[in-house]
């Protein structure tokens, strides 16, 4: 695995291939700019403006990636909420604050057919499933719903748990300082393993070969969308060649992780169906094994699975949907822990404060309980192993989670400062008109002015800076909700149904390392900011530096102590020294690079 993210082009791909929004939209107009085949025409409204292009430019390309927000800003004054633009070889239309939500509410504007016209998707993805092929198929949306949002609560503690391992051997123990130059494919590898154990199970996901599919499976799928640099001919020819159904299911390169599922899973499949058929033949309840694997199995007529390899590519259809971009922020996180240190210790000291109060209510719990034991004269019960067990005091717990506010408007700011400013394309079934009087002809396509919404008045002052803890106590504004003033998920009916699993995940790997580090640090700073500030929209590449909490508290206590025996220096001085103490500790041999 570890050649695997060492490989530059590998590494190239991940970041070309992870989008920032959840969902595929933005995975395939990230790459769109390299069709050579031009989209339908504007819409047939011609009161509907087009934005002038600078002297000797043809398309708008090149003044919006000089400043997104100049471009946009300019475009709102001049232009007003609904705007043609020529940009990524598309004739796209803008529509931007207030008009956004009749865009995700109108079921005649269609993302899917946004994302098909360039990628030929639709076919990509029903060569690996057997039911359930319709043009509006579903069934990915229901699965998330349905059967993982509801569960989520129980699948906290193993989530946690994953987490945790995981990052004990692939960032360490928590006890050194080191740099880690590739974080993006490190917390790939964290995030999909964990998605790999809710997915499969703990059986199945033991065999490497599914933590790699569930890894490389984006890979693959970003290595299509690359394969057209430098050929700009490439999306024309991978257009045709979806029409007329060459990419069958052998040809996929999805198929071979399909089956890499469908092999691990059958011999746990069977050895579950045995124990039940036991358990039924004596009598007895049969405890069902908590994974969405077992879920699908008991629920298979009712989502209309043909067999467990039609299973397994509809879960490898919601891997590709979701990992890569709970990965990217994930991995945002991380950047602002580096941003804004001042902010990740908050974060911190919320996190302290509810594991104490966690951990005095369980105490309270036990005390009742050997209380009621003395009065009635029975034995002082043992909570080693139960889930009152002093050991499990200070673990990350839903209620834990839930009750974590600051990392919840924590997650909302990071959610609308990093969004791509131009995402989330859609084409129109029919001819729309909006409230305005103003229409978008069948066949054309809108794109939506994520600015307007994510930096719009209804933000509160200062929508220019990073200001993370604004929407504490605020119940509407959770990171969770879709609101005119808040569409990273998008909104209406098509609301992305894994945003509740992605901000478990988000808030429990943060508290976990944010308990184990104590600074996050770029490597290069000034450059980092700057791809953090003003490159938006796209994954970052940059290297951390780790401080372990553990290391840093040490090197402190080894620093007062030896100044105390040696010399009366002051407290400003000890503060000093320490500093340098760390500071030499990341230039010396104790130093890891992780690549």
């Amino acid at each position: 695995m570890s050649g695997f993210l060492a490989d530059p082009e590998t590494r190239k791909i991940l970041r070309a291939a992870v989008p920032v929004t959840i969902g595929l939209a933005s995975l395939a107009y990230l790459a769109v700019k390299l069709t050579s085949k031009p989209s339908n025409g504007f819409t047939a409204d011609e009161s509907i403006p087009t934005v002038r292009l600078r002297e000797g430019e043809s398309v708008h390309d090149i003044e919006y990636r000089e400043n997104p927000e100049r471009f946009l800003e300019y475009c709102e004054k001049t232009y007003g909420p609904i705007f043609n633009i020529h940009l990524m070889n598309q004739k796209l239309t803008v529509v931007g604050h207030p008009y956004i939500k009749e865009v995700f509410t109108n079921s005649n504007f269609s993302s899917t057919d946004a994302i098909d016209e360039v990628t030929g998707l639709r076919k990509y993805s029903a060569s690996i499933v057997k039911s359930n092929c319709e043009i509006d198929n579903s069934t990915m949306h229901e699965l998330l719903r349905d059967v993982l949002t509801p569960k989520l609560q129980l699948f906290t503690e193993r989530i946690a748990g994953h987490l945790d391992l995981t990052l004990g051997y692939t960032f360490g123990g928590g006890f050194e300082t080191k740099v880690v130059d590739d974080p993006l494919g490190l917390v790939f590898h964290i995030i999909a393993g964990t998605m790999a154990k809710v997915f499969m199970g703990m059986e199945i996901a033991q065999d490497p070969k599914v933590t790699e599919s569930f890894i490389f499976c984006t890979r693959d799928f970003g290595q299509m969308l690359q394969a057209g640099v430098p050929d700009r001919s490439f999306w024309h020819m991978f257009s045709v060649n979806t029409k007329y159904g060459y990419l069958d299911g052998a040809l996929n390169p999805l198929h071979k992780h399909v089956q890499a599922l469908v092999t691990a899973s059958t011999p746990v499949i069977l050895e579950r169906r045995r124990r039940e058929a036991e358990c039924k033949e004596k009598g007895i309840p049969y405890e069902r094994p908590l994974d969405i694997m077992q879920i699908l199995l008991d629920e298979s007529d009712k989502y209309g699975f043909v067999d467990l390899e039609d299973m397994c590519g509809h879960i490898m259809l919601t891997v590709l949907a979701s990992v890569h971009t709970t990965v990217d922020a994930c991995t945002n996180m991380l950047y602002f822990f580096a941003a804004y240190p001042q902010h990740a210790e908050t974060l911190y000291n919320e996190q302290q404060d509810v594991l104490d109060e966690q951990a005095r209510e369980r105490e309270k719990e036990r005390a009742k309980l050997v209380a009621k034991a003395y009065e009635q004269g029975a034995a002082v019960p043992e909570f080693d192993g139960t889930d009152l067990d002093p050991k499990k005091d200070r673990e990350v717990t839903t209620s834990a989670i839930r009750k974590m506010v600051y990392f919840d408007s924590y997650l909302r700011e990071v959610f609308r400062y990093r969004s791509a400013r131009l995402n989330l394309a859609h084409k129109a079934r029919k001819t729309v008109v909006f409230s305005n009087g103003q229409y978008i002809s069948k066949g054309s396509k809108v794109i939506i002015n994520m600015r307007s919404a994510h930096y719009n008045p209804e933000q509160g002052e200062d929508v220019n800076e990073f200001k993370p803890f604004k929407y504490v106590g605020q119940t509407a504004k959770s990171p969770a909700k879709a609101a005119t003033d808040m569409i990273f998920f998008g909104m209406g009916a098509h609301i992305c149904p894994g945003r509740f699993l992605a901000i478990n995940e988000m808030k429990i790997l943060g508290t976990l390392f944010l308990q184990r580090y104590s600074r996050v640090e770029f490597k290069d700073r000034e450059a980092g900011m700057r791809r953090l500030t003003q490159i938006v929209g796209e994954p970052l590449d940059q290297a951390l530096i780790l401080t372990s909490r553990h290391h840093a508290s040490t090197e402190e206590a080894t620093s007062v102590s030896t100044e105390t025996s040696s010399t009366s220096t002051t407290t400003a001085t000890t503060t000093t020294n320490s500093s340098t103490t760390i500071s030499v500790t990341l230039e010396s041999s104790s130093t890891m690079v992780i690549v």
